[in-house]
């Protein structure tokens, strides 16, 4: 998810870790909040893929400055975790979701419309999923029925609608 992140950042202009950390938390501060602790060994898990690469400078004070650039091949990687399939974790595709539906204009045309397929094929059958468990009354008390019916109607509803304006 971090390294996602960070090559969502990247693809954009090249950066400090600074301004890596700044621009996730500006962008996806609804969402994450992430320490320089996580994405500093991402970085150089991205750096030692070849994903991104490394160009040290010095400031006109002659202060040491690393600049992150994201490669082509860290676009194809980019383009790869865009494409690939959610978790079954509902917390962490929830997330990846999110993320997903940020970066997606980005996206080539193919690559989009397979992301879009994937997301709204995932929606749908959490909702099918949520269905199913209301009306086999899986469900242990009417303020959980409550919940679930929330979540179907007002999160996975619009989300599967939105998808498929996309379409």
């Amino acid at each position: 998810m971090i390294e996602l992140l960070v090559l969502i950042v990247l693809f954009k202009e090249s950066s400090t870790i600074y301004g890596v950390k700044r621009k996730i938390d500006k962008r996806f501060f609804l969402f994450f909040k992430l320490s320089f602790g996580s994405i500093h060994p991402a970085l150089k898990r991205l750096e030692k893929d070849n994903y991104v690469e490394l160009k040290n400078t010095l400031t006109i004070g002659g202060q040491k400055k690393s600049i992150y650039s994201i490669t082509e091949a860290g676009k194809n990687r980019l383009f790869e975790l865009m494409v690939s399939d959610l978790p079954e974790n509902p917390a962490l595709a929830n997330q990846l979701i999110i993320v997903k539906l940020m970066f997606l204009h980005k996206l080539p045309d193919e690559s989009r419309h397979i992301v879009i397929n994937s997301l709204s094929d995932y929606i749908l059958s959490c909702k099918n999923k949520t269905e199913e468990s209301i009306k086999h009354e899986e469900i242990e008390s009417k303020e959980e029925e409550d919940f679930f019916k929330f979540y179907s109607n007002q999160i996975l509803s619009p989300y599967a609608e939105y998808l498929e304006k996309l379409k």
